[in-house]
């Protein structure tokens, strides 16, 4: 991996407002900061319930922030501590000087992580309820809702349409918090739900409308990573810049070897288990892993042909007498 850049590139920010590398990383378990709104403490500094609410998931949009756009966590911060100064002064102010200001506590978001390094211990105390639930059989559910909860991890399903409404550039972005700028190549994706509302907007079969939609996305979330951001989406506020971060992922090198995969995402899936579906389907796509023939992903999407699978074996339960699972004497 080529060496960190020494200067920042970019026409509408200034130094003043990238985050810097750090030395060490002694991070703060982001659910904690996001628990302490829900204590009889903060509940009474609240003006209204509904904006707790929308306070804490703002909360969990930084902490679901890729360190990808970590050069924009001061303004991000900055954003977030200016939206709501105005709606909830008093709560915002208790809250920030212990999560945001404090700098031994404000290292909780994803921007402070490497993606696949946990940012909370959340895994290690479910590991109670994970023995009654999966060893013990303490709670069985039906294949509907066991399907639903499943595929419900996945989010929306990443089909082949996906993969022809891409971007490949070579770009200098933040990969780990221990370093600046890392120049790489980047391959920049619209996420699940981004394809999915553009599909259904415009019809699947309608590509060149779906690509021109999709390129003004795509570059606001190049200027989000690459901390280039123009003075107009600045403007937008805190929900602009969340809302760009999640329109999109980049694809790029692994900052250490070792992976199941030959990329690295920006996504929410891997940055809490270190690897996604968009880093699979890439690495199949370029043949980069070898894929049984009955798992191949080039039939995602495609209708399904009669007749048995290729691997299937024909069975012998309307041809051959049944055998009595009892004996007589």
């Amino acid at each position: 991996m080529s060496e960190p850049r020494a200067k920042v590139r970019g026409p509408y920010q200034d130094a003043d407002t990238l985050q810097a590398p750090v030395t060490h990383v002694s991070g703060n378990c982001w659910v904690h900061a996001k628990s302490a709104i829900d204590k009889p403490e903060y509940r009474k500094l609240f003006r209204a319930q509904d904006n707790r609410a929308r306070f804490k998931a703002d909360v969990i949009d930084l902490a679901n922030m890729s360190v990808v756009v970590r050069p924009q966590k001061k303004v991000l911060l900055s954003l977030f501590k200016a939206k709501w100064g105005g709606l909830e002064p008093v709560a915002t102010r208790r809250w920030c000087a212990e999560y945001v200001d404090d700098e031994r506590k404000n290292m909780w978001t994803g921007m402070d992580f490497e993606g696949g390094t946990p940012s909370q211990n959340q895994g290690l105390e479910s590991t109670n309820r994970w023995y009654k639930e999966d060893c013990t059989g303490y709670q069985k559910k039906m294949l509907d809702d066991f399907l639903n909860d499943h595929f419900s991890w996945i989010g929306v399903s990443l089909g082949t349409l996906q993969w022809d409404v891409v971007a490949t550039r070579a770009l200098s972005i933040h990969v780990t918090p221990l370093a600046g700028w890392f120049p790489m190549e980047c391959v920049l994706i619209l996420a699940n739900k981004t394809i999915a509302n553009l599909t259904r907007k415009y019809g699947r079969d309608n590509l060149d409308m779906i690509r021109a939609h999709a390129s003004p996305i795509l570059q606001k979330f190049e200027q989000l990573i690459t901390f280039t951001l123009t003075d107009e989406l600045l403007a937008g506020g805190f929900d602009r810049l969340v809302d760009i971060s999640k329109s999109a992922h980049v694809l790029f090198t692994r900052p250490k070897a070792g992976g199941a995969t030959t990329k690295a995402c920006s996504c929410k899936d891997f940055f809490l288990r270190g690897t996604c579906e968009h880093v699979l389907a890439w690495d199949i796509k370029n043949k980069k892993v070898e894929v049984p023939p009955q798992w191949d992903i080039t039939v995602i999407g495609t209708k399904a042909k009669r007749g048995c699978k290729p691997n299937a074996k024909r069975g012998g339960a309307l041809t051959e007498k049944p055998k009595s699972l009892f004996t007589t004497a």
